[in-house]
């Protein structure tokens, strides 16, 4: 019956989203409002919860519906359950490629900023930090719950919106400095191929942790935020509609999935 409770209805979406939310606020009040904390080991583990908390929230209301047990089965089916190879690849090379067209064509317009950066060593970490900290919450928990109660065709709407929305507490802190707007329609169509890649993996997560660890790496590496370009926003812009194309990857994977469900009943019907 726990198990039951966590796997449907309204009430485990609110909870894990309430526990996500308030995670992030408390560590990010605590990093702008306590000196003690500033750069400090403290700062850096409030950071690493604070980019954690979807993973912890995921985590805190599966082990209170599901108990221990439950916590077992969901982490293994998330990271070990029809893993493919072929699917992290593909994960990790989409990105690079979205993330390079947007900095030929924002170059265009700036051609005097420089093609490639490497990361600083606290960026590093974010960055690697990134393939466990949220996508066990956004896409391993909340997406497939969404989509029961909204279908697939709204999920990465809903999904995007409510990723993109979370990243606030980056702003009272002063981590992020991107328009707003941008960074909301980037999840949102972002939100699309980790819907697609999610389902290719039949609910695997790690595809899509892998993408996550790759548009946060090149969007530094292609230097498309602001704070690399003395402020202007127009490469990160630009990345944002050039994740647009994930949009249509969904439509096709979508009008795929109908036409094999077609062919499927078809079959049965024979």
């Amino acid at each position: 019956m726990k198990n039951d409770r966590v796997e449907r209805g309204v009430a485990p979406i609110i909870e894990f989203l309430t526990v996500a939310a308030l995670t992030s606020l408390l560590c990010a009040l605590s990093i702008s409002r306590f000196p003690i904390a500033d750069r400090t080991l403290v700062y850096f583990v409030l950071q690493g919860v604070e980019s954690a908390s979807p993973a912890l929230a995921a985590i805190v209301v599966t082990l209170l519906h599901g108990g221990k047990r439950g916590l077992k089965r969901f982490l293994a089916e998330k990271y070990f359950t029809a893993f493919r190879g072929v699917l992290c690849l593909v994960a990790f090379l989409a990105p690079m490629a979205l993330l390079a067209i947007s900095k030929a064509l924002s170059m265009a317009f700036a051609p005097s900023v420089v093609f490639i950066q490497q990361p600083s060593m606290g960026k590093a970490v974010i960055i690697i930090w990134a393939l466990i900290a949220e996508e066990l919450g956004w896409r391993g928990f909340l997406q497939e719950r969404v989509e029961r109660l909204a279908g697939a065709l709204f999920t990465p709407l809903i999904i995007g919106v409510v990723w993109g929305a979370w990243h606030f507490h980056y702003f009272m802190t002063g981590a992020m400095n991107e328009p707003f707007w941008a960074l909301l329609l980037g999840c949102v169509f972002e939100s699309y191929a980790y819907f697609v890649i999610t389902k290719l993996a039949k609910g695997n997560i790690v595809p899509a942790s892998i993408w996550h660890f790759s548009g946060n790496l090149f969007i530094i590496m292609f230097a498309l935020n602001p704070d690399a370009n003395g402020g202007n926003p127009l490469p990160y812009i630009t990345a944002s509609f050039v994740y647009g194309l994930c949009v249509i990857g969904f439509v096709i994977y979508m009008v795929n999935a109908k036409k094999s469900a077609s062919k499927g009943q078809s079959v049965d019907k024979a």
